[in-house]
């Protein structure tokens, strides 16, 4: 609580203007509460995949925005003609990117949603960490932490693409704790129609929480048309659904 006190005088100090934090070369701004929360270095491998694929004018979908780190630096990168969709479902953390958003002067390259995504459209429970900020909470019930349920809106990428009416989408970052195959059945359609690049976060023990199986993940990328690269290497169908912990892919077509 003490704290708290301590980052709002800040913020009113510094006029709500945000403290720079510096992230593989990125600057992009915080609030007081926030602005430490990032490494120096951190994903390194994943900001170098987006800063040699996202280009100016690009259409960006960040799922699971967080903080908004990922959706500030490609938005850096767009420019003026681009647009960057940031979902962001837990409501607290959705105010907090906001903040963010408007503190980077970026309010008319990102659009903040406040859903989460999967396969469908419709209102589920999502699972929330007692924590402020966290970047554990999830649609999946069964976790290892302390979580309490809330009532949140889902739709699909495919959906909300038609919906806005959307005709180009370059990049995509998922980063979904456990409904990574969810929101990969429902964005059929654009992966098809359009083959982004893609940035896959994947969380084996929550997937298997989920009732999927990383083997039918697996899959769906290669029936797409994805080269899979793990570390800047192509990992082999063996490696990938044997992963025990968390690790991130990034997918290119294959021409």
């Amino acid at each position: 609580m003490f704290k708290n006190i301590i980052y709002s005088i800040i913020d009113l100090l510094i006029l709500g203007k945000g403290l720079p934090c510096y992230v593989n070369g990125f600057k992009v701004k915080f609030p007081a509460k926030w602005f430490r929360y990032f490494e120096n270095d951190y994903e390194k491998e994943n900001i170098l995949f987006i800063k040699e694929n996202c280009k100016p004018n690009m259409i960006v979908f960040d799922i699971g925005a967080h903080l908004g780190l990922m959706s500030m630096i490609c938005a850096q990168l767009i420019q003026k003609k681009g647009k960057v969709y940031s979902f962001e479902p837990t409501p607290k953390t959705f105010e907090i990117l906001k903040k963010v958003i408007k503190i980077n002067n970026a309010s008319e390259l990102v659009i903040p949603i406040n859903k989460a995504v999967a396969k469908e459209n419709k209102k589920i429970d999502f699972y929330l960490s007692v924590e402020d900020g966290s970047n554990s909470n999830s649609l999946v019930s069964k976790n290892h932490r302390e979580r309490k349920p809330i009532q949140i809106q889902v739709t699909s990428l495919d959906i909300f693409t038609k919906e806005n009416n959307i005709k180009q989408i370059d990049l995509i970052k998922i980063d979904a704790e456990g409904s990574e195959y969810d929101v990969l059945l429902g964005a059929k359609n654009i992966i098809s129609s359009f083959k982004p690049k893609i940035i896959l976060a994947l969380h084996p023990p929550l997937i298997k929480n989920n009732g999927h199986n990383i083997e039918d993940i697996y899959e769906f990328l290669i029936n797409h048309n994805y080269c899979i690269k793990l570390n800047g290497s192509v990992i082999e169908k063996n490696e990938f659904c044997t992963k025990e912990d968390f690790f991130d892919v990034h997918l290119t077509t294959i021409l």
